[in-house]
Order: structure tokens, then C-alpha cells, then sequence
């Protein structure tokens, strides 16, 4: 799970704003990850998500990114390795509206070929923080290689790896970035 934005956009740490489900975001997703019976890790920048989980979650794993923030594909690099025997299941803080089947339904589509990433589409765009990236020689180099040379977009390390889309409906890859999203989300418009 990623969950060390700093949220400029909304205004407040968006991992901590309540959720409509009940409790914050933060917890929301966390109980999506945990729901796939997998192991689970949360990369953040922020020690109060660290102290907040501790509180709850024990047995989670919770790491800090080793470097001032950069974005996430810089935090993900922190843990993608080369190991074709590791996957990571990417998972963002800020997608309010998805839910657990949706999550299976992924993981289940990926399970068919194992050797690509899996990235949710809503139809119009790839959403490459949903997704499922597998270890391989190949994703890893093109990874170091990107951060090598200072370029911190997904998207544009998603074009050097193997991969395919996967189409979520939209309504579930609603991205609330903004309090007007909040406003929405709050009274059942978004």
C-alpha cells in the first residue's frame, strides 16, 4: 500500500480523513488488503500513519520510504526487487470507492499470466497505482534506470515493462484528491 502523499491537494493527510465505510482512509484500505489473505506492507513518509497502524494493526509490516518523499513510484522502488518469485499488489490510499471483489477480480485476472503486470483501466486511463507488478530482471533495471535519470512517472515506466490493463468500472477508481471530492464522497455524489 502506498500511503505517503502529502496531500497538498486536499488540504489535510488524506490517509486519515474519516471514511465513509467508518474509520479513516488509512484503515479502509488497509482492511481491503488484508481481505486477500496476503501479506501486507505499508510504505509511508509519514511516522503518525507508523504510530497510528502500530496502534491498530500489529501485524502489519509498516516501512518508511529511506528518502525524503519523491512520489510513488520512488517510494515503490524501495521495495521492488528483481525476485521472480515476488509480486506487489499496488495499493493506493486514495481510492475511496473500491472494494474487495474488485481487488479478487484483479488478482484473479493477473493469476491467467503471472509474467506481466496487471494495471486497472477505467475505460479512458490507465490507473498504474492499482495494480500488480511482478518481479523480473527486466522491470527492476528499467526502474533504476528511470530514477537514474530523475524521471518519477509510473506511466512512463510502465510503457519499458510488460504489462496489460485490466478494466475496473469507473465508479470504483474515483480518485478524491480535492475537498470538494470529500464534500461528494460525503453526500453520496461521488
Amino acid at each position: 500500500m502506498l500511503a505517503g502523499g502529502a496531500s497538498r491537494r486536499m488540504g489535510s493527510d488524506k490517509a486519515l480523513l474519516p471514511h465513509p465505510r467508518g474509520g479513516t482512509w488509512l484503515d479502509n484500505t488497509v482492511a481491503l488488503a488484508m481481505a486477500l489473505e496476503l501479506p501486507v506492507l505499508v510504505l509511508s513518509g509519514h511516522a503518525s500513519h507508523q504510530e497510528y497502524l502500530a496502534s491498530r494493526s500489529p501485524q502489519l509490516r509498516v516501512l518508511s520510504e529511506p528518502w525524503p518523499p519523491a512520489g510513488p513510484l520512488q517510494a515503490f522502488a524501495a521495495v521492488f526487487s528483481a525476485r521472480s518469485d515476488e509480486a506487489w499488489l499496488v495499493l493506493p490510499i486514495d481510492l475511496p470507492c473500491l472494494t474487495s471483489p474488485a481487488l479478487d477480480t484483479l488478482l484473479a485476472a493477473w493469476r491467467e499470466q503471472e509474467h506481466a503486470a496487471l494495471v486497472a483501466h477505467d475505460g479512458e486511463r490507465q490507473q498504474p497505482l492499482l495494480g500488480i507488478y511482478p518481479g523480473m530482471a527486466c522491470s527492476h533495471a528499467a526502474l533504476e534506470r528511470q530514477l537514474g535519470r530523475g524521471c518519477h512517472r509510473w506511466h512512463d515506466w510502465l510503457h519499458q515493462i510488460p504489462h496489460r490493463s485490466f478494466f475496473l468500472p469507473p465508479e470504483l477508481l474515483l480518485n478524491a484528491n480535492h475537498s470538494a471530492d470529500l464534500a461528494a464522497l460525503t453526500d453520496g455524489e461521488f
